[in-house]
């Protein structure tokens, strides 16, 4: 048996190894992730020991009585999956993809992710760093010498301490003039020809801004020579087997299937506008089960490597103490030493979703709304039921992105 056994773990070592290297503008994507994140399920009979363990039938219940709450009471729309020690034990819908045709959210509803986004697009430039595409200290002039501010690099767009103002307010009158959905590669115009002024000097503190990471989106196309919802398609999404996900700007008929409407909190529906079109902080339409698929992908090396990822979920910022922080790509909340909550939210015309995970105790919470609604982002009484009772109101329930 030490024979097959030993060829078998070289293979899955081998395959591993495979998938997080192979991956590049000049060679075709594979299964390979796929079969990688085979490895790390569970088997029947582990599944049910799990269940039992983590008591996944009360916990269900709990989470039930919560959410129906929510929904009748608070008037919260939008689908719940929560998973732990790689079981789901909380799947459901609560109201409308459609409202006015009366069209029933499902599993298969599409949300627009808003700033959760941005965690694709970190991935998306790890990706390059590891495959020689792209440097963590390369500036922002390498890709677009015309670019007016200097030693901005991307780690800075990427643990947003650029200093740069957000394009949505900089560039409010450029954007009402257009006849067309402003691009990425049309921002980086507007700022070669109208300097933006700095909010902070660039490296010297942290200032969230939508601007860093439309602009890792137009260098992710210059690197790469693809359209950014292209190169993440073909590059990512797919070789992961995330089916369900695409962008706002997608032309295919197919994956528009169940898309969600985003909604005010009086059924009001929101229209796009000219910065719909500007990928990278926002754009991304995905299901529950997709991101479940993502949270795999983030805690495995099945894509990136462990150190990448230790590195995204690493604190860059440190000028005003406390437990909250921003790593590449990823909000964290250290609750304990050594312990913390990696998680990135959404906000973003009528959306509101949360993907929320703690690695220590192996849970994702993926709330995903699109009526206007703060009580998603409201998760102390879903973590405490996730504890077991234990009280947790480490993290307020603000909303942030």
């Amino acid at each position: 048996m030490k024979g097959p056994l030993a060829f078998l773990l070289l293979i899955i070592i081998l395959g591993n190894s495979y998938c997080k290297n192979l991956f590049s503008t000049d060679e075709e994507p594979n299964d390979l992730c796929i079969e990688c994140l085979q490895n790390y399920e569970l088997l029947k009979i582990d599944e049910q020991n799990v269940r039992s363990k983590i008591h996944d039938k009360k916990k269900e219940h709990l989470l039930d009585s919560l959410f129906n709450y929510r929904a009748k009471k608070l008037g919260f729309n939008g689908n719940v999956l929560i998973a732990q020690q790689g079981v789901e034990i909380y799947n459901h819908s609560f109201g409308y993809e459609n409202y006015n045709h009366k069209i029933k959210l499902s599993e298969n509803s599409k949300f627009q992710l808003a700033s959760i986004s941005k965690t694709f697009t970190a991935v998306a430039v790890l990706h390059l760093i590891e495959i020689g595409k792209l440097s963590l200290e390369d500036s922002v002039q390498e890709y677009y010498p015309k670019f007016p501010i200097h030693c901005i690099t991307l780690k800075m767009l990427l643990s947003h301490r650029s200093g740069l103002p957000d394009y949505r307010f900089t560039y409010e009158d450029s954007a009402a003039l257009s006849f067309k959905k402003v691009t990425n590669q049309d921002l980086m115009r507007w700022i070669e020809n109208q300097l933006p002024p700095l909010q902070l000097k660039q490296g010297r503190g942290f200032s969230y801004c939508n601007t860093n990471y439309a602009i890792l989106a137009a260098i992710v196309e210059k690197a790469t020579g693809m359209k950014f919802e292209e190169y993440m398609k073909r590059y990512i999404l797919n070789p992961i087997g995330m089916y369900n996900t695409h962008f706002i700007t997608t032309q295919d008929e197919k994956l528009n299937e169940h898309r969600t409407i985003g909604y005010n909190n009086n059924w009001s529906s929101i229209a796009t506008d000219a910065f719909d079109g500007i990928l990278g902080d926002k754009g991304v339409y995905s299901t529950t089960h997709d991101l479940l698929q993502w949270y795999k992908i983030l805690t495995s090396d099945c894509f990136l490597k462990k150190e990448t990822l230790e590195l995204a979920f690493t604190p860059q910022s440190f000028e005003h103490p406390g437990n909250k922080n921003y790593g590449l790509g990823f909000r964290m909340y250290e609750y304990a030493p050594g312990k913390k909550y990696i998680f990135h939210n959404g906000w973003w015309k009528g959306y509101n979703t949360v993907f929320y995970t703690n690695q220590q105790e192996r849970y994702v919470i993926i709330v995903l709304g699109n009526k206007f609604n703060r009580s998603v982002y409201a998760l102390n009484e879903i973590k405490n039921i996730l504890n077991e009772g234990s009280i947790d109101n480490s993290l307020n329930d603000d909303g942030e992105e």
